[in-house]
């Protein structure tokens, strides 16, 4: 079909092959000489749903696409497959703005439990020996969500991370003390918070 008018139909259906269309868009291209066309998913003439609605972070899209080599509206479906590569400005718009401000936690005096959210960089202050502080955190929002937990404390104090239901500190389970200036940096794995670096002020 080369030098011919195309129109093209793309759905993004959810978590299956044949889940609800998500999004739906048209375009009119025209072929190359070598019968090729190139096209911009997300600008395009919208069908339903909205292009920046999608959301990458949380959800598996698979991609159908519906051509018709006359320029009509008859489509002859071209198959569906799973994206899986999802495209990164979009991924990062719908994870969420991550704060790397210093976003404090509020003052920790026994064993408690953080709500990470979008945060990616969090203050723990604590008035108690980390032994009386063992501290819980909420999953994470997105695969590979990077969180920095930073200890902020008087003399011995601080509060304490060990191997629980969704985090891994280490092998043995920790403990791992987070005093005043010391630094835990976690990622989420879809399941676990997994330890990548600890630095202690000690």
């Amino acid at each position: 079909m080369p030098g011919q008018h195309v129109n093209v139909r793309f759905s993004f259906r959810s978590d299956s092959i044949n889940g609800p269309v998500a999004y739906r868009e048209t375009d009119t291209v025209t072929s190359s000489p070598m019968g090729i066309f190139t096209v911009v998913i997300g600008g395009g003439n919208i069908v339903s749903g909205n292009f920046s609605n999608l959301t990458w972070a949380v959800t598996s899209y698979f991609l159908q696409v519906e051509i018709d080599v006359n320029g009509g509206t008859s489509f002859i479906d071209m198959g569906t497959t799973k994206l899986m590569s999802v495209p990164y400005a979009e991924f990062a718009a719908s994870a969420g703005a991550v704060n790397l401000a210093e976003t404090a936690f509020h003052n920790v005096t026994g064993n408690d439990s953080i709500v990470v959210e979008n945060s990616g960089y969090i203050i723990v202050p604590s008035t108690v020996l980390p032994s009386s502080a063992i501290m819980a955190l909420s999953p994470g929002v997105y695969d590979g969500q990077m969180l920095c937990l930073v200890g902020q404390a008087s003399a011995s104090n601080g509060v304490r991370f060990t191997n629980s239901t969704n985090v891994t500190v280490g092998s043995s389970g920790g403990p791992i003390d987070l005093t005043d200036g010391a630094t835990l940096m976690l990622m989420w794995n879809g399941t676990k918070w997994l330890k990548l670096s600890y630095s202690s002020n000690q």
